[in-house]
């Protein structure tokens, strides 16, 4: 299993997610 990876995974999605949103309602 890859517990960590798919976790390390989600924090990136989730900083790159955040710069777009904030660039999409800035």
């Amino acid at each position: 299993m890859q517990i960590w990876r798919s976790r390390a995974e989600m924090n990136w999605y989730n900083s790159i997610g955040m710069k777009i949103i904030l660039s999409v309602v800035g």
